[in-house]
Protein backbone atom coordinates (compact mmCIF):
# COMPACT_ATOMS: atom_id res chain seq x y z
CA UNK A 1 0.00 0.00 0.00
CA UNK A 2 1.65 3.52 -0.89
CA UNK A 3 1.69 5.87 2.08
CA UNK A 4 -0.64 8.21 0.50
CA UNK A 5 -3.59 5.14 -0.22
CA UNK A 6 -6.05 4.86 2.19
CA UNK A 7 -7.12 0.87 3.28
CA UNK A 8 -11.28 1.34 2.64
CA UNK A 9 -10.80 3.60 -1.27
CA UNK A 10 -12.20 1.85 -3.77
CA UNK A 11 -9.53 2.86 -5.90
CA UNK A 12 -6.04 2.04 -6.07
CA UNK A 13 -4.96 5.89 -6.89
CA UNK A 14 -5.81 8.04 -3.76
CA UNK A 15 -3.68 11.49 -2.49
CA UNK A 16 -3.28 12.71 0.52
CA UNK A 17 -6.42 15.29 0.12
CA UNK A 18 -8.70 12.55 -0.17
CA UNK A 19 -7.11 11.27 3.43
CA UNK A 20 -8.20 14.40 4.85
CA UNK A 21 -11.58 14.80 3.10
CA UNK A 22 -12.32 11.12 4.29
CA UNK A 23 -11.11 12.35 8.03
CA UNK A 24 -13.71 15.22 7.85
CA UNK A 25 -16.41 13.22 5.90
CA UNK A 26 -15.92 9.37 6.79
CA UNK A 27 -18.57 8.48 4.36
CA UNK A 28 -16.29 9.75 1.74
CA UNK A 29 -14.88 7.43 -0.61
CA UNK A 30 -12.61 7.99 -3.83
CA UNK A 31 -12.40 6.37 -7.03
CA UNK A 32 -9.90 6.27 -9.50
CA UNK A 33 -11.24 5.70 -13.42
CA UNK A 34 -9.43 4.67 -16.72
CA UNK A 35 -8.32 8.36 -16.94
CA UNK A 36 -5.46 9.86 -14.73
CA UNK A 37 -6.96 13.45 -14.69
CA UNK A 38 -8.05 14.56 -11.65
CA UNK A 39 -11.21 15.11 -13.56
CA UNK A 40 -12.25 11.71 -13.39
CA UNK A 41 -11.74 11.10 -9.62
CA UNK A 42 -15.16 11.86 -8.05
CA UNK A 43 -16.52 11.46 -5.12
CA UNK A 44 -19.44 8.50 -5.16
CA UNK A 45 -20.70 7.32 -2.37
CA UNK A 46 -24.67 7.39 -1.81
CA UNK A 47 -24.21 9.01 1.52
CA UNK A 48 -22.36 11.88 0.11
CA UNK A 49 -24.73 12.19 -3.09
CA UNK A 50 -27.59 12.35 -0.30
CA UNK A 51 -25.48 15.37 1.80
CA UNK A 52 -25.42 16.99 -1.85
CA UNK A 53 -28.90 16.61 -2.34
CA UNK A 54 -30.39 17.76 0.73
CA UNK A 55 -27.50 20.76 0.69
CA UNK A 56 -29.14 21.80 -2.61
CA UNK A 57 -32.50 21.69 -2.14
CA UNK A 58 -32.28 23.44 1.46
CA UNK A 59 -30.09 26.28 0.52
CA UNK A 60 -30.91 27.14 -3.04
CA UNK A 61 -34.16 29.00 -2.54
CA UNK A 62 -32.29 31.12 0.08
CA UNK A 63 -29.29 31.87 -3.12
CA UNK A 64 -30.55 35.42 -3.50
CA UNK A 65 -27.07 37.17 -3.51
CA UNK A 66 -27.00 40.68 -1.95
CA UNK A 67 -24.81 42.88 -2.73
CA UNK A 68 -21.94 43.73 -0.10
CA UNK A 69 -22.72 46.94 2.01
CA UNK A 70 -19.76 48.79 0.41
CA UNK A 71 -21.75 48.64 -2.98
CA UNK A 72 -24.84 50.81 -0.97
CA UNK A 73 -21.81 53.25 0.85
CA UNK A 74 -20.75 53.79 -2.13
CA UNK A 75 -23.89 54.73 -3.92
CA UNK A 76 -24.71 56.84 -0.61
CA UNK A 77 -21.56 58.88 -1.14
CA UNK A 78 -21.97 59.36 -4.68
CA UNK A 79 -25.72 60.68 -3.86
CA UNK A 80 -25.68 64.08 -4.97
CA UNK A 81 -29.06 64.79 -2.78
CA UNK A 82 -28.82 63.72 1.23
CA UNK A 83 -31.37 64.90 3.70
CA UNK A 84 -33.49 63.81 6.19
CA UNK A 85 -37.27 63.56 4.98
CA UNK A 86 -41.02 63.41 6.82
CA UNK A 87 -42.95 61.21 4.24
CA UNK A 88 -46.10 63.34 4.30
CA UNK A 89 -48.25 60.71 1.42
CA UNK A 90 -47.55 57.67 -0.14
CA UNK A 91 -49.35 56.61 -3.63
CA UNK A 92 -48.40 53.15 -5.19
CA UNK A 93 -49.98 51.24 -7.90
CA UNK A 94 -49.30 47.43 -8.37
CA UNK A 95 -49.51 45.33 -11.92
CA UNK A 96 -48.44 41.61 -12.26
CA UNK A 97 -45.65 41.42 -14.90
CA UNK A 98 -44.78 37.44 -15.08
CA UNK A 99 -45.33 36.25 -12.19
CA UNK A 100 -43.89 39.18 -10.49
CA UNK A 101 -45.32 42.37 -8.60
CA UNK A 102 -44.50 45.66 -9.76
CA UNK A 103 -45.73 48.40 -7.49
CA UNK A 104 -44.97 51.98 -8.45
CA UNK A 105 -44.94 54.27 -5.52
CA UNK A 106 -44.96 58.26 -5.20
CA UNK A 107 -44.25 59.94 -2.13
CA UNK A 108 -44.71 63.32 -0.92
CA UNK A 109 -42.19 64.30 1.39
CA UNK A 110 -41.22 67.38 3.61
CA UNK A 111 -37.46 67.83 4.22
CA UNK A 112 -36.70 68.40 7.32
CA UNK A 113 -32.23 68.88 7.27
CA UNK A 114 -30.05 68.88 4.32
CA UNK A 115 -26.86 67.40 4.52
CA UNK A 116 -25.83 67.56 0.70
CA UNK A 117 -27.45 69.24 -2.18
CA UNK A 118 -26.55 70.11 -5.73
CA UNK A 119 -30.36 71.46 -6.78
CA UNK A 120 -30.58 73.92 -3.94
CA UNK A 121 -32.55 71.70 -1.52
CA UNK A 122 -34.08 73.73 1.56
CA UNK A 123 -35.73 72.50 5.37
CA UNK A 124 -39.50 72.93 4.77
CA UNK A 125 -39.51 72.01 0.80
CA UNK A 126 -41.69 69.53 -0.22
CA UNK A 127 -40.59 67.24 -2.59
CA UNK A 128 -41.97 64.18 -4.50
CA UNK A 129 -39.81 60.92 -4.72
CA UNK A 130 -40.85 58.08 -7.29
CA UNK A 131 -39.73 54.96 -8.01
CA UNK A 132 -40.92 51.02 -8.45
CA UNK A 133 -40.39 48.10 -5.87
CA UNK A 134 -40.41 45.00 -7.85
CA UNK A 135 -41.96 41.99 -5.25
CA UNK A 136 -39.88 38.94 -7.36
CA UNK A 137 -42.21 35.58 -7.61
CA UNK A 138 -38.96 33.74 -7.12
CA UNK A 139 -35.72 34.70 -5.59
CA UNK A 140 -33.22 36.77 -7.20
CA UNK A 141 -29.51 37.75 -7.07
CA UNK A 142 -29.10 41.21 -7.24
CA UNK A 143 -29.70 44.64 -4.66
CA UNK A 144 -32.20 45.16 -2.21
CA UNK A 145 -35.50 46.28 -3.12
CA UNK A 146 -36.47 49.73 -2.44
CA UNK A 147 -39.02 49.65 0.62
CA UNK A 148 -42.56 51.36 0.45
CA UNK A 149 -42.46 53.80 3.03
CA UNK A 150 -45.26 55.16 5.19
CA UNK A 151 -46.54 58.54 5.81
CA UNK A 152 -45.19 60.01 9.24
CA UNK A 153 -42.05 58.34 8.53
CA UNK A 154 -38.86 60.24 8.83
CA UNK A 155 -35.58 58.65 7.26
CA UNK A 156 -32.55 59.84 5.75
CA UNK A 157 -32.73 59.89 2.24
CA UNK A 158 -30.34 59.51 -0.14
CA UNK A 159 -31.64 60.97 -3.90
CA UNK A 160 -30.54 61.62 -7.41
CA UNK A 161 -32.48 64.91 -8.77
CA UNK A 162 -35.06 64.35 -11.87
CA UNK A 163 -37.29 67.72 -12.63
CA UNK A 164 -38.26 70.39 -10.53
CA UNK A 165 -39.32 68.92 -7.20
CA UNK A 166 -39.28 65.27 -8.31
CA UNK A 167 -36.31 62.96 -7.52
CA UNK A 168 -35.62 59.00 -7.39
CA UNK A 169 -33.67 56.96 -5.37
CA UNK A 170 -29.83 56.98 -5.86
CA UNK A 171 -28.76 53.71 -3.26
CA UNK A 172 -31.20 51.31 -4.13
CA UNK A 173 -32.19 49.17 -1.46
CA UNK A 174 -30.47 51.71 0.97
CA UNK A 175 -32.01 54.95 -0.39
CA UNK A 176 -33.73 55.56 2.87
CA UNK A 177 -31.67 53.95 5.29
CA UNK A 178 -27.69 54.68 6.44
CA UNK A 179 -25.60 51.73 5.79
CA UNK A 180 -22.95 51.62 8.30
Amino acid sequence: MLPTQRADCQARFCTAEDDVAATMFPFVRCAYLSSHSTATRHVHSPHMRSLLALFTLTLVPFAAAELPPSVYRDLQAKAPEVAVITVTSVSHSAKKREGDVLDTVTLVAKVRRVSRTRRHLHKGDFITISYTHVTHSQSIAGPSEIPILSKGQTVPAYLTFVSQHAFAPAAKGHSFDTVK
